[in-house]
């Protein structure tokens, strides 16, 4: 959600996709916005490579899925709650394409109709898997002790302890 002082309009969107693509920012976009009449937004949209994904139609509205009673405000909206149900069962081989995440909705529990626009992408969402833009591959790796440096010895030939190689090499994988 864009919560800030000014409008964030869909051409002010579609300049910005202009400018990522004269500067080689991406290849593909997968723009995917949940809000009311978020079709709406990429209706601007001129930048080639680009799906998008909109939570409901022109004159529909995107409604909560539930209320934190506590807080006494909408913790998630619909769309969004059952697009994580998806993301859930994605995996790195997963066969999973964009038609299918649009088909994944549906528009009675929404009470609005998701739209893609794929006029500007050079696939067709039936053949273009969802993992192209979630289910990354790379694993993260974490230290949770305190990695202990200590000086050694300057190798023979290398003179100076300015000339031995970085910490960062001798850490490793």
């Amino acid at each position: 959600k864009f919560q800030d002082w000014e409008e964030l309009t869909s051409n002010d969107i579609a300049d910005g996709f202009a400018q990522m693509r004269a500067q080689h920012r991406y290849r593909k976009i997968f723009w995917i916005s949940d809000t009311c009449q978020a079709a709406s937004l990429q209706n601007q949209f001129y930048s080639p490579e680009i799906l998008a994904l909109g939570s409901s139609g022109k004159k529909e509205n995107s409604y909560s899925h539930h209320i934190d009673h506590e807080l006494g405000v909408a913790v998630i909206d619909r769309f969004t709650y059952y697009a994580h149900d998806l993301f859930n069962q994605l995996s790195p081989t997963s066969g999973k394409t964009v038609m299918d995440f649009q088909s994944w909705f549906n528009p009675r529990a929404l009470n609005a109709h998701p739209e893609l626009r794929s006029d500007l992408f050079s696939e067709l969402p039936n053949a273009t898997r969802m993992t192209e833009f979630f289910a990354s591959t790379g694993k993260m790796r974490f230290q949770s002790d305190v990695l202990q440096l200590h000086a050694s010895p300057i190798g023979p030939g290398l003179g100076k302890a300015s000339d031995a190689p970085p910490v960062s090499a001798c850490l490793g994988p």
